[in-house]
C-alpha cells in the first residue's frame, strides 16, 4: 500500500463486526442475557450472565463465537464441519455446570448456528475410533447441526437449559466440600505405564480390581491406549473408563463413558448398578438432574437392591439421607434434630454387618460425613436467624447461644470420636486413599465450621485462642498428608479440594500468628496448576474476606 493510499477495512474485520452486532442483538437484556467481552481473549469472546425475573443471576456461561465466510456443509447439508481450536473447546468445558456455546455466524445468510460444548465434546467422542491422541492436536474438526439457528425460540431454550443447569448445580465447582509439588508438575515417566501388549485384555480382566486397588495412573494410562471405537462398544470399558475419568475429576467425559456403558443393551446387572450409581452423582453435580431427581433416582435403586445385601442397602440409604440433609431449610429444625439420632443408628448397623474393613470405613465415612454436614447446616441456621433477629432489634438471648454451643460441642466431639477411630483402621488395613478421605472430610467440617462463625457471628471470633492455634496447626498437617496421597494417585479433584483448604487455613493462620510448614505460594500455584488440569472454574477463597468483613464490623455489631 503507497503513502497516497488510505487503509482498507479487509472482509475478515467486517465479519467480526457483523458477527458481534448479531450476537449483542439476539443474546441482549430483554431476551434474559447481560453479556460482557473479555479485555483479552483467553478463551472465549463473550461472558454471558443470565437475567432471571427481572434480576442478575450471577449465573454465567462463556461463548466463543466464529464467522465463517464459506461453511463447509455435510452429511447431506445437514452439519457444518468448521476447524476448531482444542485449547479453545477445553477452555469451554471448564466452568461447571459445563454449558458454553460455540456459535458460528454466517454473513451470507447473517445468520447464527450453536451448540454446547459438552454435546460438541460428546460427539468427538462418539466419532473417533482411534485412541486419545487426537486431544494433543492443535485443531480438531467439530460439527454443528444446521438446525440449531438462533433465533427466538431458540434462545427462551437456551436461557430454560442453561438456568435449570445453574439451578441443580448451585455452583459445585471445587471449594470447600468439600509435601507440596512444582506447579508444572507432571507424572513421572517411571510412574506413566508402559505401552501394553493388549491393554483391552487386562482391563476386562483386572481392570475393576485395579480401579478397587486404586491404580489410577495404571489404568488411566491402558484407557487411553484403547480404540475409542473398542470402549464404546464394549459396556464395561466404557464402565471403567468413566469411573476412571471421574476418579481424575473429569466429569463430562466420565458421564459420556457412563452413558455409553448404560445404553449398552449387552451390559450385565453389576456393571449397570456401578454405572448407575456414578452416573447419577455425575448429573447432579453437572446441573443435569435436580437434588429432588437424584435423591429420587437413589431411592429407586435402592428398592432393588436385595434384602441381604447390607452393604449396599446401607449405601444407597447413607446417600439418600446426605440428599435429605441438602434439601433441608431454615423451617426444618426438628428433621434436624432427627438426622444425629439416624446416624447413630448407622453406626450400630455398619458395626454389625458382615462387612469388609474397607466397606465398613467407607461407611463409617460417609455417615460421619453425614452429621457433619447436618452440624454445619444446623450452625448455619440458628447463626442466620440469631443474627437476623439481632438486625431487627431483638437482643441476642445468651443462654440460647449456650444451648446451641452445647448441641454443637456435641455433635463435633461424636465427629471428632469416630475420625479418631476410623483413621488407624483405615491407615492400617485398607489404603492410604481412605485415610486421606478421612482428613478432607475432617478437615473440611473444621474449616466450614470456622468460616460460619465469621459469616454469622453471634460472639467473639477469639483469634488467639490456644485451641484455635492448637487446631490450625493439626489440620495443617492432615491436609497436606491428605493432598500428598491424592496427587500421589492422581486424585486430582481431591488435591485440589485440599489445596484450596490449606490456603483458607493459612489465612486464619496469618491473623492467629501460628507460622506453618507450608509454603503458601507454592499451594497456590499447585491449585493453579490444578485448577487448569481438571478444567474447573477459576478457583475461589473466602477466609480472607470473612476476616476482614468480621475485624470491620465483625461481634461489634451485635
Amino acid at each position: 500500500m503507497s503513502f497516497d493510499e488510505f487503509p482498507r477495512v479487509d472482509r475478515y474485520s467486517e465479519n467480526e463486526d457483523e458477527s458481534n452486532s448479531e450476537f449483542r442483538k439476539h443474546f441482549s437484556e430483554r431476551n434474559g442475557f447481560l453479556h460482557t467481552k473479555p479485555e483479552k481473549d483467553k478463551g472465549c469472546d463473550f461472558l454471558v450472565e443470565l437475567i432471571h425475573k427481572g434480576m442478575s443471576t450471577n449465573w454465567r456461561f462463556p461463548v466463543q463465537l466464529k464467522s465463517i465466510e464459506n461453511p463447509k456443509f455435510i452429511e447431506k447439508e445437514t452439519v457444518i464441519s468448521y476447524s476448531f481450536e482444542i485449547s479453545r473447546l477445553r477452555y469451554m468445558l471448564e466452568s461447571i455446570p459445563p454449558v458454553g456455546l460455540i456459535i458460528l455466524y454466517w454473513p451470507k445468510k447473517n445468520c447464527l448456528y450453536y451448540d454446547y460444548a459438552e454435546a460438541i465434546y460428546n460427539r468427538l467422542l462418539e466419532r473417533h475410533d482411534g485412541n486419545m491422541a487426537w486431544k494433543t492436536k492443535e485443531n480438531v474438526n467439530i460439527h454443528i447441526p444446521v438446525g440449531n439457528v438462533v433465533d427466538r425460540i431458540s434462545l427462551t431454550r437456551i436461557h430454560q437449559e442453561i438456568l435449570t443447569r445453574h439451578q441443580n448445580s448451585q455452583d459445585r465447582s471445587p471449594a470447600l466440600y468439600p509435601k507440596a509439588v512444582e506447579s508444572n508438575r507432571e507424572p513421572s515417566s517411571s510412574s506413566m505405564p508402559e505401552l501394553a501388549a493388549n491393554p483391552v485384555e487386562l482391563l476386562k480382566t483386572t481392570g475393576l480390581e485395579m480401579f478397587y486397588n486404586n491404580e489410577i495412573p495404571t489404568l488411566s494410562g491402558l484407557i487411553d491406549q484403547t480404540q475409542i471405537k473398542v470402549l464404546r462398544e464394549d459396556s464395561h470399558l466404557s464402565l471403567l473408563a468413566g469411573i476412571t475419568n471421574w476418579s481424575m475429576g473429569n466429569a463430562v467425559e466420565a458421564s459420556f463413558w457412563l452413558g455409553k456403558s448404560l445404553s449398552n443393551p449387552v451390559i450385565t446387572g453389576e456393571d449397570r448398578a456401578h454405572a448407575t450409581w456414578t452416573k447419577g452423582y455425575l448429573d447432579f453435580y453437572l446441573g443435569k438432574i435436580s437434588l429432588q431427581e437424584y435423591n429420587q433416582l437413589m431411592k429407586t435403586q435402592h428398592a432393588q437392591v436385595p434384602a441381604d445385601d447390607i452393604g449396599q442397602r446401607l449405601k444407597y440409604e447413607l446417600c439418600i439421607t446426605r440428599n435429605e440433609i441438602g434439601l433441608l431449610g431454615p423451617t426444618d429444625l426438628t428433621a434436624i434434630f432427627d438426622v444425629p439420632n439416624r446416624c447413630m443408628l448407622f453406626n450400630y448397623r455398619i458395626s454389625t454387618a458382615n462387612l469388609s474393613t474397607d466397606a465398613r470405613v467407607g461407611l463409617y465415612l460417609e455417615n460421619v460425613t453425614n452429621l457433619g454436614a447436618v452440624l454445619i447446616k444446623f450452625d448455619t441456621f440458628i447463626r442466620r436467624r440469631l443474627v437476623a433477629e439481632n438486625k431487627n432489634g431483638k437482643k441476642i438471648d445468651h443462654g440460647l447461644i449456650a444451648e446451641v454451643d452445647g448441641l454443637v460441642g456435641k455433635l463435633t466431639n461424636e465427629i471428632e470420636y469416630t475420625f479418631a477411630h476410623l483413621k488407624p483402621i483405615a491407615r492400617n488395613f485398607v489404603h492410604e486413599i481412605s485415610l486421606a478421605q478421612c482428613y478432607e472430610s475432617q478437615v473440611a467440617i473444621w474449616l466450614e465450621l470456622r468460616l460460619n462463625a465469621l459469616l454469622h457471628p453471634i460472639k467473639k471470633f477469639d483469634f488467639q485462642a490456644p485451641e484455635l492455634k492448637r487446631n490450625i496447626t493439626i489440620y495443617t498437617s492432615f491436609a497436606k498428608e491428605a493432598l500428598q496421597t491424592f496427587l500421589d494417585h492422581h486424585r486430582y479433584l481431591n488435591a485440589y479440594n485440599m489445596t484450596l483448604m490449606l490456603l483458607e487455613i493459612s489465612e486464619f493462620a496469618a491473623h492467629s500468628a501460628v507460622k506453618l510448614d507450608l509454603d503458601a505460594e507454592a499451594t497456590s500455584r499447585q491449585a493453579d496448576w490444578l485448577q487448569q488440569k481438571l478444567e474447573v472454574a477459576p478457583r475461589k477463597g473466602f477466609a480472607k474476606t470473612l476476616i476482614d468483613a468480621y475485624k470491620i464490623n465483625g461481634y461489634s455489631q451485635l
